[in-house]
């Protein structure tokens, strides 16, 4: 295994849908996960819901 720095670049954007509901989408870039230069670069997409009553 060869030791790197990991270095992670994030964006992500909120938007508030209806009055009580949210969605967040996410993008991270990771370079070196896990410090090891042997794996990645990688890519992570998520979608984020968040409700209040």
């Amino acid at each position: 295994m060869r030791y790197r720095p990991e270095t992670i670049f994030e964006g992500y954007y909120s938007w508030e849908a209806l009055k009580r509901l949210w969605l967040s989408l996410d993008v991270q870039h990771i370079q070196n996960p896990a410090y090891n230069a042997d794996r990645g670069p990688m890519t992570v997409y998520a979608l984020r819901i968040h409700t209040e009553r």
